[in-house]
């Protein structure tokens, strides 16, 4: 038997659901029996679990489809290079890097990948040092110290200890804000591409092709490993020059939304702005405390402080008199964010959409940002708040 292995089984696809080769599939969520390509929407939150090796029609019928082992470019129509690949918003093979939470195997240079299905490699993620216990939940990797152990001993577990499901911190966790339904956009810095230290590209992680806007010369900096955000690339808005991050027409003509981003700022700036002149739905950074501006009603505004130099989880919430902002904390300022209409005129990280200049810089870094086409609940933004904040060591209160 040779080195490579695989297992290939037989499945159905849904009926009116084509599927081609090299599509990664999931069970569909109204009827487990069969098959549907793995994309956003159909994921939901799911990992995908299988590459379909033969087509399906759209009448329901039988394909074959693999799970393990190495599977040949003639399948997968990878051509990117030896990398870490997932499966796209489309269903399809692409590059990433590893403990990403589509992970779907490592690729060669020739378009082979060797199929992980979406687990990470131990040896990938940081963790803890010292001798204990790893526990993994599907997505993350925590290790619990074991008191007394010396390298290399047997850990036993005896009647006295529980052992539950790991969750929430642990560094390098791999939560997916996408995994909470409803993005209308998500700009992940580990997804995006630089050249010569620039942002070059910034795809749309929601599967819904707003990819962010890059004009020549008014780039932000790529920082690949941000030792403040737990070794995670950032996106770097400096305090002079006019660097900033188009977002395109995310299709919200009335409230509700929600922004969520992981940032800082040095100085009083704007972190995102959107619709000039008049519907600013928008986070300013600012030694106030947290607060909506009434200045700006019926508009509104979201303010949260800037806490100089420290870094944020800030979950927006822009629902009219039912609005709330989350900083770092899963008790929420409440208030009166007013009506925005998120069409027409492009959004902005990194500075004010009315009037680009320096002195409006957000002067800082950003790790996430993504809109939600929705209110989340209270529930949901803790989810939110725990899981970016574990992922950026960003300590997150009550």
């Amino acid at each position: 038997m040779g080195a490579n292995y695989s297992i290939v089984f037989s499945g159905s696809n849904a009926h009116g659901t084509s599927i081609a080769v090299g599509d990664y599939v999931v069970p569909d969520l109204l009827n487990p029996n069969v098959y549907v390509v793995a994309t956003t929407a159909n994921l939901a939150g799911r990992r995908p679990e299988a590459i379909a090796l033969t087509p399906a029609g759209p009448r329901t019928g039988t394909f074959q489809l693999q799970q393990v082992g190495c599977v040949s470019e003639r399948y997968t129509g990878y051509t990117g290079g030896s990398s870490w690949v997932r499966c796209s918003a489309l269903g399809r093979t692409e590059a990433c890097t590893s403990g990403d939470p589509l992970l779907v195997g490592r690729a060669e240079d020739d378009g082979r990948v060797h199929l992980l299905m979406s687990l990470p490699l131990f040896s990938e993620l940081p963790l803890a040092t010292g001798p204990g216990v790893l526990l993994f939940d599907g997505t993350t990797i925590t290790h619990l110290p074991v008191a007394g152990a010396s390298e290399g001993d047997v850990l036993t577990l005896g009647l006295g200890l529980s052992l539950g499901w790991a969750s929430g911190g642990g560094g390098g966790g791999a939560f997916n804000p996408l995994s909470i339904s409803g993005a209308v956009v998500s700009y992940d810095p580990a997804a995006a591409t630089q050249s010569g230290g620039l942002v070059t590209v910034v795809p749309d992680g929601s599967g819904n092709a707003r990819n962010g806007v890059i004009t020549g010369g008014q780039e932000p900096t790529y920082i690949a490993t941000d030792a403040a955000y737990n070794n995670k690339p950032t996106f770097s808005f400096p305090a002079s020059g006019t660097k900033r991050i188009g977002v395109p027409n995310m299709g919200i003509t009335t409230n509700p939304y929600t922004i969520v981003m992981v940032a800082d700022t040095q100085t009083a700036g704007y972190l995102c702005s959107a619709n000039n002149p008049n519907d600013m739905a928008e986070i300013y950074s600012s030694s106030s405390a947290v607060a909506f501006s009434s200045a700006y009603l019926p508009v509104g505004r979201l303010i949260t402080d800037g806490l100089a130099t420290a870094k944020n989880v800030i979950v927006a919430v822009g629902d009219g008199v039912s609005s709330r902002i989350y900083v770092s904390k899963k008790t929420p300022v409440t208030g009166n964010a007013g009506t925005h209409d998120l069409t027409g005129n492009v959004g902005l990280l990194g500075n004010y959409l009315n009037s680009i200049a320096g002195a409006f810089s957000q002067n800082g870094k950003t790790a996430y940002f993504g809109v939600w086409g929705r209110a989340l609940t209270n529930t949901e933004c803790g989810t939110m708040l725990d899981g970016l904040g574990a992922t950026f060591s960003v300590a997150i209160g009550a």
